[in-house]
């Protein structure tokens, strides 16, 4: 339960689209290169008067009779094709502009003002710079926005009753939503009771367990066998009678994935710019979280149709959520005790204000979808869940999580197939984990015999020291060598392994909920099938384990995989790349 939203470039990329990348190549040839260009005789004046002040030669520049044949005829190409650009730029940039001006958003509570202290005249220099940067942004926006339409397989609504209700929703936010103050007694206090009962909970889950009997090379050694047994063969042929994955339903797929990545950005205003290439509207955004109370943001789309996406493990408050492991009593089956505390602050944060916007909105219900990824996916589900149970007379709900931690028994599991998707990338860990499968695999992973393997990494060691320093090492020297390892391995190791080999295993409580697809490396590419969500109870000790678990190396990489596979294109990529 990882967050991956520590680099700066990944967040740039949640927000710049192919309008606005156009809108880059426009201003940089109009205004920097052609002018290097065509402008020789007033760049070499101002590169004069510049040497000139500092006593040097002055700088030499192409003239324009130095540019001819072909290379003149494509500047006057270039030069024609600019100006029949820029009245049509000129309209996309005036349109643009008003529509962001008539839906400027609230959630801006500060407004930057630049201010000078050395006399009106720099005071105004400040004001224009500063307009000139908002004017710029704001066209740079509303670039993007009409460039970007589509998004969870609907284009976003200019209709005048949901810019009504948004106008509403955010207003209502601001009184019942956005984050909770608290004081800094208050929080420590909260952390402090919170990693007490973490603490609790781990010592009741794990105290029949020795660490100091987990060794390096046992641990090193069973990802390689691990990875040997469960290769794409086997793969294959444990997903073999399993249905296949619609490619189409990907697309959406994707697109929840696009915003379960960007609640993991740092600030209000990279959200806001982010969402403005999506069919979302950002209603408001708690950014800060808490043990059980994970960050979260609310969009809405259609009058009805609302979503609620949550972010997953990224600050110590959500650490401790992740670890409390215990199984509670919950809903007639059990429960992930951590993120079901998380899943019911996000119902009890957020459920005045729905009711609010259902009668404002004059519907009969809400279409209430839920995305997250690990511990915001978990949440999402809770809530999904909570939601479609108390009040399934006003909300409809409907969660996708993408990682989402092993979180209820089997039982309450197949109850929420009709609502709930829980994508998993290959041996992702995270759905795997709960208190049993984590014992299970330490014990299988200090009950393996990695003698064998030592001795053969030993041999071939001192084979290849022989090579390069013959007068070193005789055949006899090897032979003595690897017999003594052999030996102190049946002494001191081996025993030791047999007595570990026969404690009981554990059965898993917790699963993934839902409907679980699982995306998996089948040898010659990537292969989706819906999976029973018990296929996950047990850990992959692979290589892969954790890669799998982010984002952008895990699922965004196998989504694109199988699609460029499927589409027999190299070069395919998403709406939104992550």
């Amino acid at each position: 339960m990882m967050s991956n939203s520590h680099e700066c470039r990944r967040h740039a990329r949640l927000c710049l689209s192919w309008g606005q990348f156009l809108l880059l190549v426009f201003v940089s040839v109009n205004f920097i290169w052609l002018p290097c260009v065509l402008g020789e005789e007033e760049v070499e004046t101002e590169c004069d008067d510049v040497n000139k002040s500092n006593n040097k030669k002055s700088c030499k520049s192409r003239s324009n009779d130095e540019v001819v044949g072909d290379e003149k005829k494509l500047l006057n190409k270039l030069s024609g094709w600019i100006e029949n650009q820029k009245e049509g730029v000129k309209l996309l940039l005036t349109k643009g502009q008003e529509e962001q001006n008539k839906k400027k958003s609230p959630m801006m509570m500060f407004e930057y003002s630049d201010t000078s202290e050395d006399g009106n005249e720099n005071g105004r220099e400040s004001v224009i710079r500063q307009e000139q940067s908002n004017a710029w942004k704001e066209a740079w926006e509303s670039v993007g926005n009409l460039a970007s339409s589509f998004v969870m397989g609907n284009e976003k609504s200019n209709d005048a009753a949901v810019e009504d209700l948004l106008s509403k929703a955010r207003m209502l936010a601001s009184s019942v939503g956005g984050n909770s103050q608290r004081s800094f007694s208050d929080m420590w206090t909260l952390f402090l009771s919170s990693a007490e009962a973490v603490d609790e909970a781990l010592e009741r889950s794990f105290r029949n367990l020795d660490l100091d009997q987990m060794k390096a090379p046992a641990l090193y050694y069973f990802i390689e066998h691990e990875d040997a047994f469960k290769h794409p063969s086997w793969k294959r042929r444990k997903h073999r009678f399993h249905k296949a994955v619609d490619t189409k339903e990907l697309y959406q797929w994707h697109d929840a994935l696009f915003l379960a990545e960007l609640s993991y950005v740092d600030t209000l205003q990279q959200l806001e710019l982010g969402i403005t290439s999506t069919a979302w509207e950002l209603v408001y955004a708690h950014m800060d979280s808490a043990p059980g109370e994970p960050s979260h943001f609310i969009a809405i789309q259609q009058p009805n149709e609302k979503i609620i996406t949550v972010r997953g493990t990224k600050q110590f408050g959500d650490i401790l959520s992740d670890g409390l492991l215990d199984a509670i009593d919950f809903r007639g089956g059990k429960a992930h005790a951590g993120i079901a505390q998380s899943g019911q602050y996000l119902v009890d944060k957020n459920i005045d204000l729905l009711q609010t916007l259902l009668r404002e909105s004059k519907m009969d219900k809400i279409k209430l979808h839920l995305v997250g990824h690990s511990l915001g996916a978990g949440a999402a589900s809770i809530a999904a869940i909570i939601f479609n149970q108390d009040y399934a007379h006003i909300i409809e709900a409907s969660a996708i999580g993408f990682g989402c931690p092993a979180l209820l028994s089997k039982d309450l599991s197949q109850q929420t197939q009709s609502y709930i998707t829980t994508i998993v990338a290959d041996s992702d860990v995270v759905p795997r984990l709960s208190t049993a499968t984590i014992t299970n695999a330490f014990l299988d992973i200090i009950s393996y015999d990695w003698t064998e393997c030592i001795l053969e990494d030993l041999q071939d060691l001192l084979i290849k020291v022989q090579k390069d320093l013959p007068i070193l090492l005789s055949n006899n020297l090897i032979d003595t060598i690897v017999t003594y390892a052999n030996t102190t391995m049946d002494k001191s190791v081996r025993p030791l392994l047999n007595n570990i080999t026969e404690m009981d295993r554990l059965e898993p409580v917790l699963i993934p909920p839902g409907e679980c697809i699982h995306l998996f490396r089948d040898g010659s590419g990537v292969t989706g099938t819906h999976t029973p969500c018990d296929f996950f109870d047990s850990i992959d000790v692979t290589v892969t384990m954790i890669d799998d678990h982010l984002i952008p190396p895990g699922y965004h990489r196998l989504f694109l995989d199988m699609m460029r596979d499927y589409q027999k294109d190299l070069h395919f990529s998403f709406h939104h790349d992550i």
